[in-house]
């Protein structure tokens, strides 16, 4: 396994520019490497403790983070990437979910949907969000299959749904997003787009991409639309923000900042490599990964690059922020399409600041029992034909055209 770091150049190279803030991901380096029995088939899940994997020979994985050692593997098929929360690791497999105890593997229950599973299952403290191919919604109780409730939405969802507060957000592929009561699955409200949602960020609004080509903010009371910004392909993943920021990647190979509020842009950078999930925000980077051997890094405030992370062969999935670690536990966890699973720690060298995400949602626990004390404050009613979408936000001065390489076809850089 070959892994170079590369660094942007000093401050002192780039005199116009603030000097950048510090980053415990910067620098790294490889405290330990696992090679496992197979390749990834599906990008892998975290809990605190462990990284679980779907391999390709057909087996479950569970990785310790703080070493690096492979506790235990059991058998399962997995057609989508697993869940994991609460001290259990779901794993998804033709109509049916099997939940596992994480420290061993150990069968606890399964749940028969009689439909196949058409998204990655949702976990989000105690909730547990299954879609079906039949159009379905399912959602259980975590800890021991329990289901809870079920509605038919009329379309398939294939990307993972997203809860936020007491809401649950489900990006359908018809083009419609509709909000449904997290505790009961009466409607709220639903929106329609022209093209197809992908992965949905919900704060203080709803931020998703389209396969129109375009990223858009959604108000949680209707999912009206507040604003959306044009780019040259699809929008890739889901978004990632801090409190003045939106950042995402779309398949121009470019990556974008937007003001949250106001959709104005911020800055942009074009990408190396054609890129295979949304970016992350840790601190004061933003990390993007692509179908590529690296990872790159760039600064969260100007969008300027701030180092490189090079594997040997192609990543296999986005790297992995371990945000409690304390040197020399790993930081940052990669892995590769041929099996490779590297955790990088700080290199020795001057304390760095410590990561912190900027607030974290309270979000209310499933049900012990039953729904008997759940409360629906919203009418299951479809909420009237959406208003046309304002023209296309702009600044002057901040004009976004279609870079050159827009219109190219797609190529994956060689080494």
């Amino acid at each position: 396994m070959l892994l170079a770091v590369t660094l942007a150049p000093p401050a002192a190279a780039q005199p116009r520019q603030p000097p950048f803030e510090p980053s415990f991901l910067l620098p790294v380096d490889p405290v330990w490497t696992t090679v496992l029995d197979s390749g990834p088939r599906h990008g892998p899940a975290y809990d605190s403790l462990r990284a679980y994997i779907a391999l390709r020979n057909g087996t479950l994985a569970a990785v310790e983070l703080q070493t690096g050692e492979m506790v235990w593997t059991v058998e399962q098929e997995l057609d989508h990437q697993p869940a994991v929360g609460d001290g259990v690791v779901v794993a998804a497999g033709g109509s049916r979910l099997v939940g596992r105890r994480a420290s061993d593997g150990l069968t606890l229950w399964s749940a028969e949907f009689g439909s196949a599973i058409s998204a990655p299952p949702l976990w989000n403290t105690g909730w547990l969000v299954a879609a079906t191919a039949a159009g379905e919604i399912v959602v259980l109780r975590g800890f021991d299959g329990t289901e809870l409730w079920r509605s038919a939405l009329g379309a398939t969802a294939t990307v993972r749904p997203a809860i936020g507060g007491e809401r649950l957000y489900v990006a359908l592929a018809d083009g419609r997003i509709v909000a449904l009561a997290l505790g009961t699955g009466a409607l709220i409200w639903e929106r329609a787009l022209p093209g197809r949602p992908q992965g949905i960020l919900p704060l203080d609004a709803l931020f998703v991409g389209s396969t129109d080509n375009l990223l858009y903010r959604l108000r949680l009371a209707d999912g009206a639309v507040d604003w959306y910004w044009r780019t040259g392909g699809d929008i890739v993943g889901t978004p990632s923000a801090d409190l003045e920021h939106v950042y995402f990647t779309a398949r121009d190979n470019v990556l974008r900042a937007l003001d949250r509020r106001n959709g104005a842009r911020r800055w942009r950078s074009v990408l190396g490599g054609r890129p295979a999930a949304g970016p992350i925000r840790v601190d004061s980077v933003v990390v993007v990964a692509g179908v590529s051997p690296n990872v790159d890094l760039f600064d969260a405030k100007t969008g300027l690059p701030r180092g490189r992370y090079e594997m040997s062969s192609e990543l296999a999935a986005p790297p992995h922020v371990i945000p409690t670690a304390h040197s020399p536990s790993p930081k940052l966890v990669l892995v590769t399409g041929t099996g490779e699973v590297v955790g990088l720690a700080a290199a020795a060298g001057p304390p760095h600041l410590p990561f912190g995400l900027f607030f974290e949602p309270l979000l209310p626990r499933p049900p012990e029992v039953g729904l008997a004390d759940f409360v629906d404050w919203f009418p299951a009613s479809r909420p009237d034909p959406p208003p046309p979408f304002p023209a296309v936000l702009t600044v002057p001065g901040l004009e976004d055209p279609l870079p050159p390489q827009a219109t190219a076809p797609f190529s994956v850089p060689t080494r």
